[in-house]
């Protein structure tokens, strides 16, 4: 089950679109480009098979929906896809925002450099999952749709 849309504060944005979701409508951020330093993390995506770059964004004031996204990824003058998770980690019990990114096919360590990602498409919303081993199937469902996506550009 879906947890209920919550957004995160973001509001410097000039081109937005609009989709209905149930009876909210909500704003997402599409073709919108974003940058930051990629920060150590709890190290819990490379525990799950999900490795991420973990970004401390360079405007604080930005805020993205929060949920799972198709992103492009560019990063020392390449282009790479990926998966972007906005949210607080419920299933982990965390309670801070978390802003993170799994590269497809990328096995590089990258802290303390400077990215910037382009969100092309919401997947879902944030949710709480019972158990880890649901949140894992969970991602590979998610990254077997971005990869459909991104297939089908």
């Amino acid at each position: 089950m879906m947890s209920p849309l919550r957004k995160v504060k973001i509001d410097k944005h000039k081109d937005h679109k609009e989709f209905s979701q149930g009876s909210q409508s909500v704003e997402l951020h599409l073709r919108e480009n974003f940058s930051g330093k990629v920060i150590h993390g709890l190290k819990k995506g490379r525990g799950f098979g999900f490795p991420t770059a973990n970004i401390l964004l360079d405007d604080s004031d930005l805020v993205i929906d929060k949920g799972v996204y198709a992103v492009d990824v560019f990063l020392d003058n390449v282009i790479y896809q990926g998966m972007l998770y906005v949210g607080n980690r419920p299933t982990l019990a965390m309670n801070t925002l978390s802003i993170e990114i799994h590269i497809f096919d990328f096995n590089e360590t990258i802290y303390d450099k400077k990215l910037q990602f382009i969100i092309l498409k919401k997947i879902r919303n944030e949710i709480k999952f019972d158990t880890t081993e649901q949140l894992i199937t969970q991602l590979n469902i998610d990254k077997y749709e971005i990869k459909s996506f991104f297939s089908c550009l």
